[in-house]
């Protein structure tokens, strides 16, 4: 069963890759407009709301700021979500950071052995709530000119990556060590590994954002309402996806809130890029799509009918 579903991955993949290279072929001048358009979406509304957490919350870790916040976290994350001091503390700084920094502190903790491969799992859907920063000011402020609506977003987003956190505690954890002290070569090595991570995000959302464009201009898509486009450029690229949900409509909320907590194809590629091989896969995506439902309700739930 497993191989017939990485056959089916793989061969959709393969066809996914060659449409949109053919469309490349077809009509160069748009797919380069709409690639850049994706670029420039990373530089203005991704950038500025990822890169400084991701090297902050870096050397945080490296200084061994990590004991006195696990130490904080350790009542609560046992608990709540039955993790490991070390993972509480991972957990409250991927909430002040948001994705993909979550995943690559959780990466870097398997590595240095400081998180069991069997507490990654578990850990893996917690650490990878969106960023703050983002919802209320690229997301709430930006594209909703409603800094109550990002507001709602950053709670929904919030209680369900806790809530889902509370449902999956039974599952088995590990312990772990507290992290190693700052050595000589750290600040270069973190600044030189957090542009290099930005980078690679970038990557991901121009890609992903030519995509969703390319694929909303096809004919039977283009004639689709707002609403049905962004639920579908959502899935690909959820800052697309955003974008062109972004009206004062209690559905339209509650979209994005299922979108900014699952993530689509864009965001979840890119964790999943740091997180294997520690993390299995469709646990790993089961989790977050628990996540986007949970979010849509408590978004839904929440936000005013009149906004």
């Amino acid at each position: 069963m497993l191989c017939l579903m990485n056959s089916i991955a793989k061969g959709g993949t393969v066809l996914l890759l060659s449409a949109f290279l053919l469309a490349f072929f077809i009509a160069p001048a748009r797919c380069c407009e709409l690639f850049f358009d994706g670029v420039a979406l990373w530089a203005t509304a991704v950038l500025p709301a990822v890169f400084p957490f991701l090297f902050a919350t870096a050397m945080l870790t490296n200084l061994g700021a990590s004991r006195k916040l696990s130490a904080l976290c350790a009542p609560i994350a046992k608990k709540a979500f039955r993790v490991s001091a070390l993972g509480g503390s991972l957990f409250a700084l991927s909430v002040l950071s948001g994705y993909p920094v979550g995943s690559r502190l959780l990466a870097d903790s398997v590595a240095r052995g400081d998180i069991s491969q069997t507490e990654a799992q578990k850990l893996a859907p917690l650490l990878s709530s969106c960023g703050p920063l983002f919802l209320l000011g690229s997301v709430g402020a930006g594209l909703f000119r409603s800094r109550a609506i990002g507001a709602v977003l950053l709670l929904s987003n919030f209680l369900a990556v806790s809530a889902s956190g509370v449902l999956l505690r039974f599952r088995k954890g590990g312990q772990s060590d507290a992290p190693p002290p700052l050595s000589a070569s750290s600040l270069s090595e973190t600044l030189l590994s957090s542009v290099l991570t930005v980078l690679t995000v970038g990557a991901y959302i121009a890609l992903f954002s030519a995509a969703a464009g390319i694929l909303l201009e096809l004919p039977f898509l283009s004639r689709l309402p707002e609403t049905a486009k962004g639920a579908i450029a959502g899935l690909v690229e959820m800052t697309t996806g955003c974008r062109l949900l972004a009206s004062p409509c209690r559905l339209n909320v509650a979209l994005c809130a299922f979108f900014v907590t699952f993530g689509g194809a864009c965001v979840l590629l890119q964790q999943l890029t740091f997180l294997s091989p520690p993390v299995r896969v469709l646990p790993f995506l089961g989790a977050k799509l628990l996540q986007g439902v949970l979010a849509f309700l408590f978004a839904f739930l929440i936000c005013p009918y009149h906004l």
